[in-house]
């Protein structure tokens, strides 16, 4: 099993927990809005860690909860560069392989938070407050 994070210290702890309940583990920390680290990380796999059958797409940041009209655009990019970019940049990545191997399966995890909505982001007409 290769892991993928950003944070090195989380990352070697799941290693270990992963590795008493017998399972191989490389660990390659980085962060998915780096796309040159990324292909260096990808690329720096030995041949026993090159054929990726199933990937799963679970990362996910949360920031910027303010209402729309407040929001800031500068954390809304780092939101999507990670939550979208991110995913979309590690499976093309991955699936060549896949694809040349005719072998593989992806998996994308999208984080609970878009289906919950936050009194700040409701919109609310009522008929004393017309548009």
């Amino acid at each position: 099993m290769i892991l993928n994070g950003r944070n090195v210290e989380k990352l070697e702890a799941l290693k270990r927990e992963l590795v008493l309940s017998g399972c191989e583990v490389l660990t390659l920390p980085f962060d998915v809005r780096d796309r040159e680290a990324m292909k260096l990380a990808l690329d720096s796999l030995q041949e026993e860690w090159k054929n990726i059958d199933v990937l799963i797409n679970n990362a996910g940041l949360v920031i910027g909860l303010d209402k729309e009209h407040e929001g800031s655009l500068d954390e809304w990019d780092v939101v999507i560069d990670t939550n979208i970019k991110g995913l979309l940049a590690m499976t093309r990545m991955v699936v060549p392989g896949m694809v040349e191997r005719q072998c593989g399966h992806i998996i994308n995890i999208g984080s609970v938070l878009c289906n919950e909505s936050s009194s700040q982001s409701i919109v609310r007409r009522t008929e004393n407050r017309p548009c």
